[in-house]
C-alpha cells in the first residue's frame, strides 16, 4: 500500500514540462535523433518520469547516442518498472 501511495504522489509531482520533454525525447529517439533524445529525456528522467527513464534505458542498453552502459540501463529499467512502466516491468521479468 505504501508503494502505491508513493507512486501516486510521484505521478502527481511530475511537471507538465517534464512530460512535454518526454514526448519530444521519445519522438527524437524513435526518429534516431539520439542527441536530442538524450537532451530531452535526461531532465525528465531526473524529475521522475517513468517513460523517460525507460527510453534512456533503451539508449544505454543499445548504445544509441551514448556509450553502452548495461549497469546504468538496468538501473533505469528498474526505476521505470518501480514507477509502473509496463514495458520496463516486462524487461525486468525477462532478465530474472
Amino acid at each position: 500500500m505504501r508503494k502505491l501511495i508513493v507512486l501516486t504522489i510521484t505521478a502527481l509531482l511530475i511537471s507538465p514540462a517534464a512530460v512535454a520533454d518526454t514526448g519530444t525525447g521519445v519522438k527524437a529517439f524513435k526518429t534516431k535523433h539520439f542527441a536530442k533524445a538524450l537532451k530531452e529525456l535526461t531532465p525528465a528522467a531526473k524529475a521522475g518520469d517513468p517513460d523517460a527513464k525507460y527510453h534512456l534505458a533503451l539508449m544505454y542498453s543499445g548504445g544509441f547516442g551514448v556509450r553502452k552502459a548495461p549497469a546504468k540501463a538496468l538501473n533505469l529499467y528498474r526505476q521505470a518498472a518501480e514507477l509502473g512502466h509496463v514495458r520496463a516491468q516486462n524487461n525486468m521479468e525477462r532478465r530474472l
